[in-house]
C-alpha cells in the first residue's frame, strides 16, 4: 500500500509544472484586522463586558483544571526531543526542493477572483487549491526531514492540515449561505496561506550562519517580540483583553492575529538564518518553544471561529507557558 501511494505521488509530481508563486492577500487581511481591532477599541469598554454568572464561574473552574493539565504537559512538550535523524533522512537541498515544489503548487492553484463572496462561484474553483494542499501533506508524510528542519517540518504539517480544515469550512459556510462563517473561515484560511508561504520560503532559502551572525539574528528577533504588545497582553493574566467572556470580541481577535504574526516572523527568521552546529541544541529548543507558542495562538484562533471556550482556554494557557519559555531561550542564547 505504501509503495503504491508513493508511486502515485511520484507520478503526479512528474506531470506537474512548477509555476512561480502567486501574490498573497496577507496585506489585505492584516489591514482588515487592524480596522476591526481599532473599531473594537473605539467602543465603550463596558459595552464589551458580559454579565457575570454561573457560566463564568464554571469557566473559572475550567481554567484551573486546564492549568494543571497544561502544566503537567509542559515538560513533555518542551523537552521531548524529535530531532533524531534516521539514516534515510533527506539531504537539506532535497528537502528544500520538495518544500519549494509544494508551496509553488499551492500558490499557482489559487484563484483570487473566485470563492470570495457568497455570490461568487464556489467551491468548484477551490478544488485545485485543496488538491495542492493534500499533495503537500502527502509529500511531507512520505519524507523524513534533515535535522535542521525536524522541528519546522512538524509545524508545517500542522499548518497544512489546518489550512485544509479552514478551506473545507469556507466551502461548508458557502453551501449554508452563512456570511459570517464564510468571512471568518476565509480570513483564517488566508492567514494559514500567509504562514505557509513565509515559513516555507525561509526553509527554501535557509543558510547556516556563524555564531556571531546568529546571535545578531536572535537579538533582532528579541526586539520583534518585545514590540508585540498583543503578545504581552495575551501572556499576562492581569492585562489580557482575551478573557473567555471577550474571546470573540474584535480586540481579542486582533490580539490573537497579531501575536500569531509575530511568532510566525520570529520562527521564520530562526529557520532561515540557521544556527551553527555549536548552537544547534539551543536553537532546537527555541524552535520547539516557538512552535508550541504558535500552536497555542492557532488553537485560540480556531476556537474564536466556533465559540469553543474550552479549546480557547487551553490554547491561551499553552501560549502563556511557552511565551515565557521562548523569552528564556532567547536570553540563554544571548548569554543574559
Amino acid at each position: 500500500m505504501d509503495n503504491e501511494r508513493a508511486l502515485k505521488v511520484e507520478m503526479s509530481r512528474a506531470l506537474d509544472e512548477v509555476l512561480p508563486p502567486a501574490p498573497w492577500l496577507e496585506a489585505a487581511v492584516q489591514a482588515d484586522l487592524r480596522r476591526r481591532r481599532d473599531k473594537g477599541k473605539s467602543q465603550p469598554r463596558q459595552a464589551m463586558w458580559r454579565p457575570r454568572g454561573a457560566m463564568e464561574l464554571a469557566a473559572g473552574a475550567l481554567i484551573i483544571v486546564l492549568a494543571t493539565a497544561v502544566g503537567a504537559a509542559f515538560l513533555g512538550l518542551r523537552y521531548h526531543n524529535p530531532l533524531s535523524t534516521p539514516a534515510d533522512a533527506l539531504s537539506i537541498s532535497a528537502y528544500q526542493t520538495i518544500v519549494g515544489e509544494d508551496v509553488n503548487r499551492v500558490d499557482s492553484s489559487l484563484d483570487q477572483s473566485s470563492c470570495v463572496t457568497l455570490q461568487s462561484v464556489c467551491p468548484a474553483p477551490g478544488t485545485p487549491v485543496l488538491n495542492a494542499l493534500y499533495r503537500w501533506s502527502d509529500d511531507l508524510s512520505l519524507s523524513t526531514p534533515p535535522a535542521r528542519f525536524a522541528v519546522i517540518d512538524v509545524q508545517v504539517r500542522y499548518h497544512v492540515k489546518t489550512a485544509i480544515d479552514d478551506l473545507n469550512a469556507v466551502f461548508a459556510s458557502y453551501r449554508a449561505r452563512n456570511q459570517t462563517a464564510f468571512d471568518n473561515s476565509g480570513a483564517e484560511f488566508q492567514r494559514q496561506l500567509g504562514w505557509l508561504d513565509a515559513v516555507s520560503r525561509s526553509v527554501i532559502y535557509s543558510k547556516q550562519e556563524s555564531a556571531n551572525a546568529h546571535i545578531a539574528t536572535i537579538q533582532a528577533q528579541k526586539q520583534t517580540l518585545a514590540a508585540c504588545t498583543e503578545c504581552v497582553s495575551l501572556a499576562s493574566t492581569s492585562q489580557t483583553d482575551c478573557t473567555l467572556a471577550l474571546m470573540q470580541s474584535a480586540i481579542c481577535e486582533g490580539d490573537v492575529a497579531f501575536a500569531k504574526s509575530a511568532i510566525q516572523d520570529v520562527l521564520a527568521a530562526v529557520v532561515r538564518y540557521a544556527a551553527p552546529d555549536s548552537m544547534a541544541a539551543q536553537d532546537a529548543l527555541l524552535q520547539r518553544d516557538l512552535a508550541v507558542a504558535d500552536s497555542g495562538v492557532m488553537r485560540m484562533a480556531g476556537a474564536q471561529l466556533t465559540g469553543d471556550q474550552a479549546s480557547f482556554a487551553e490554547g491561551h494557557l499553552q501560549f502563556e507557558q511557552f511565551w515565557s519559555a521562548v523569552n528564556a531561550d532567547i536570553a540563554s542564547i544571548l548569554g543574559g
